[in-house]
């Protein structure tokens, strides 16, 4: 149940900044807007958390793999509105602050998921399900977007009990 909630937690940041965005234009109220901060520290504190239960063994490799790919697999939608907006932004030179804005904020969610993607490598590398080499590879993978959905779909293949 944990998991679930963690994985919830770090996974909502880029839905609570669509819906916020979206309240915020459709009520006329900008103060909506002010939900994203604190959205933004629910999720880093759940990826945290995520990441520190993971070193002390709370959870095995394979279910931090699971969670890791959970979340990046949930977030697939909402990068995709984020990359949309961010293009329509571009096309149009007075909204250059809204591209500028879109990647700080994908910054911050690929941060946060890639600190849930980070605690699954570090998990499954302890455990011996991984090499060295590949434990480096797939937790720097983990911070590259579209990469880090590849990467933890790999890690969970590669969890699989022996």
């Amino acid at each position: 149940m944990e998991k679930a909630l963690l994985g919830v937690g770090a996974g909502v940041f880029p839905y609570s900044v669509l819906v916020a965005l979206w309240l915020g234009g459709r009520t006329g109220n900008g103060s909506v807007v002010l939900l994203i901060p604190a959205a933004l520290t629910i999720g880093l504190v759940c990826a945290v958390v995520i990441l520190t239960l993971s070193g002390w063994r709370r959870w095995a490799g394979r279910e931090a793999a699971l969670l890791s790919m959970a979340v990046k697999l949930a977030q697939i939608p909402a990068y995709l509105v984020f990359f949309w907006v961010g293009l329509s932004g571009l096309a149009m030179v007075q909204f250059a602050a809204v591209t500028m804005i879109v990647w700080v904020l994908d910054l911050f969610t690929i941060g946060i998921s890639g600190l849930a993607g980070l605690a699954a490598v570090l998990r499954c590398r302890a455990e011996g399900r991984l090499t060295t080499k590949a434990a480096v590879l797939n937790g720097t993978l983990q911070f590259i977007f579209c990469a880090d959905v590849f990467s933890a779909v790999w890690v969970y293949q590669k969890s699989k009990e022996k």
